[in-house]
């Protein structure tokens, strides 16, 4: 075979990437609410004794609890520093760090006394605007080490159809297996464009057993920052109710460099491999949240709280690019492919939200809080057809849907926290279990938080650190067989710290 020739052959390519998976459909619907530094040092579980910013986000009849209009800013670092584990010979654990400054929280509460008839057991009717950081996605990490496989295989799938039938090299699609035809990653030694192509075929089919040195750096950025309005109010000093709208806005990008190589030239022709991923998720949701706090004394409270589905109308803006680079005895030749700038626009629903706390109030010495959220991770839904007509996107949403559906399940948050009192300083400490989204896992993370505070009557200032530790694996390309899959450990900490600056009027 001489690939130059195939080179040439290489026709235009019709088909559209599809860039969902179900991993986007986890990223945006796991919420962390960083809020105000008050919440996040006891733990973030303030739902059932509110008077802070943040349960806007939680539960909104914590509002109720503002005896005095408040204006909050939370400027805030986050740091995230992932330790990559890659079960490969002489792979090294590689560890990457990445800091960002942003604001976890700005917001405003009015308080005020209820216009009602003087008999009205309403006592208050408050109302908030303001904004609070759900999730950072601000990360990178970088895997290496040698193991058997290479991404061309991917590409040899992907240039079959879903009855194995292999495709023509003008119906491969303009991403992944195109690019790969273009630059002659994938090849076949018969080409028949009249009758179909016999079988495709990479430079690593002949040498199965042979391992390959590769590498890949990851780099995320982003957040969903949530714009809310809420009212809240106050019966009898007894039972608090209140309801926010949610305007979830999300803002994510990721890079990713992908590399083989055979510096020992154990694979013939082949040298070296580079594919590089760039996409751009951007949009905006909208959510319901109701809640309701009843103080049955003193001393104990309890909250409740609903969230709805969050529906999202994103866009996905995404490219790839190629370089192949091989010797024939001709010395080495490169080739570069280049996908267009693709976008998509879709739906996504998150799950549904249920939480449930308690507060204990230690006279004037401080407070104890828990909290527990249930959601299930499989009600997130995928929605591909809004704005297509294809028949494809169809097909891969019922797929996509299925997947979540199974792979997916329930789970269950949980978060412990407390504060002392002593003068003006507040001392708290938090820890919060999150549960693993995942059907088949078991394992969960964990945060601990730390925070001090200082009151005057008109001003506040409050400060918290926590570390997020969560543990995921990592999959650099699929396959049809799980088996032939590369697979990395990563361990991630956040670690964030957040000022907060408060005024009472």
């Amino acid at each position: 075979m001489n690939r130059n020739i195939l080179l040439l052959a290489a026709l235009f390519i019709v088909s559209v990437g599809r860039t969902q998976t179900t991993s986007d459909a986890l990223r945006y619907s796991t919420f962390d609410v960083s809020g105000t530094a008050r919440s996040m040092g006891v733990g973030g579980g303030l739902g059932a004794l509110g008077a802070d910013f943040s349960v806007i986000s939680t539960n909104p009849a914590g509002l109720a609890m503002f005896r005095t209009s408040e204006f909050t800013l939370s400027p805030s670092t986050y740091t995230a520093t992932t330790r990559s584990d890659f079960q490969g010979s002489g792979s090294p654990v590689n560890k990457e760090s990445k800091t960002r400054f942003n604001f976890s929280n700005i917001g405003y509460v009015t308080s005020a006394r209820s216009t009602a008839p003087v008999r009205s057991k309403w006592k208050t009717v408050n109302i908030a605007i303001g904004m609070n950081q759900l999730a950072n996605y601000n990360r990178e990490f970088f895997f290496s080490g040698s193991t058997e496989g290479s991404y061309t295989d991917r590409f040899v799938e992907l240039a079959y159809d879903e009855n194995g039938i292999p495709l023509l090299p003008d119906n491969l699609d303009q991403f992944e297996a195109g690019l790969a035809f273009e630059t002659g990653a994938i090849y076949d030694i018969d080409f028949d464009y009249e009758n179909g192509v016999q079988q495709w075929t990479n430079d690593f089919q002949l040498v199965r057993g042979t391992e390959v040195y590769k590498e890949q750096r990851v780099n995320t950025r982003g957040s969903i920052n949530e714009l809310n309005f809420a009212l809240a109010g106050n019966f009898n000093e007894r039972l608090m109710i209140g309801a926010s709208v949610g305007l979830p806005f999300v803002n994510f990008s990721e890079e990713k460099v992908y590399q083989e190589d055979d510096p020992n030239d154990e694979v013939p022709i082949f040298i070296q491999n580079t594919f590089r991923e760039d996409l751009t998720t951007s949009g905006v949701g909208v959510n319901f949240k109701l809640g309701m706090i009843y103080r049955m004394n003193q001393t104990v409270r309890i909250g409740a709280a609903v969230h709805t589905p969050t529906s999202y109308n994103l866009t996905d803006n995404f490219s790839t690019e190629l370089e192949y680079v091989f010797d024939q005895g001709f010395g080495p030749e490169s080739f570069v492919g280049e996908s267009p700038d693709g976008a998509f626009e879709y739906k996504l629903r998150s799950p549904w939200r249920y939480i449930g706390s308690a507060g204990f109030i230690i006279k004037k010495q401080g407070f104890l809080t828990a909290e527990v959220e249930y959601l299930n991770y499989s009600g997130a839904n995928f929605n591909l057809t809004a704005n297509s007509s294809d028949p494809g996107d169809a097909a891969y949403e019922e797929e996509l849907n299925g997947r979540i559906n199974n792979e997916f399940s329930s789970a269950i948050n949980i978060k412990f926290g407390g504060e002392y009192v002593y003068k003006i300083f507040r001392f708290r400490a938090g820890y919060a279990i999150y549960g693993t989204p995942y059907a088949d896992d078991t394992d969960m993370n964990n945060a601990l938080s730390f925070g001090l505070g200082f009151r005057q009557e008109k001003f506040f200032l409050d400060m918290a650190f926590r570390r997020l530790t969560i543990d995921e694996g990592y999959i650099p390309y699929r396959l049809s067989d799980a088996g032939n899959e590369q697979f990395i450990d990563n361990s991630t900490n956040n670690d964030r710290i957040i000022v907060t600056l408060g005024f009472k009027f």
